[in-house]
């Protein structure tokens, strides 16, 4: 492998979500549908059109695909669930990032805890979700 490409989240609002990650810092790169042939061929998912978001974070970028035609159905995993995968994120002033997150329409999942060890030791770090519950993570000072 050469690097990370993306990561994504499966959102029912695309533009809603970009928004949200535009709120916190993110700079929104493309916004676009897909072609339904192209999207069912590639998804497998029978009838699927999509409506793709790509956002940068600077060393990474995030992909929102909505799926127009061809929805599943909403999986909200726990931290804890088998599968389950979250976005983390290093905040440059965590405590304005917190209370942004809260503003646009996410949610704090405990208080700002202190990392005890780790590569992260000594960082301050916190669970959150997204406006849609994707899970999120993120660390500051």
């Amino acid at each position: 492998m050469i690097s990370i490409n993306h990561t994504s989240f499966t959102v029912l609002d695309v533009e809603k979500t970009a928004k949200f990650y535009q709120g916190l810092g993110l700079t929104l790169i493309d916004l676009s549908p897909r072609d339904s042939g192209f999207a069912e061929k590639v998804t497998g998912a029978k009838g699927a059109k999509l409506k793709i978001a790509y956002l940068s974070a600077g060393n990474g970028l995030l992909e929102l695909v909505e799926y127009a035609r061809g929805k599943g159905k909403e999986a909200h995993t726990r931290p804890n669930d088998t599968g389950s995968a979250h976005l983390c994120f290093d905040a440059e002033d965590f405590d304005a990032t917190l209370r942004k997150i809260r503003q646009l329409g996410g949610k704090l999942l405990s208080p700002p805890m202190k990392v005890p060890a780790g590569p992260n030791k000594g960082k301050r770090m916190c669970y959150a979700r997204d406006c849609e519950g994707n899970l999120l993570e993120f660390f500051g000072r």
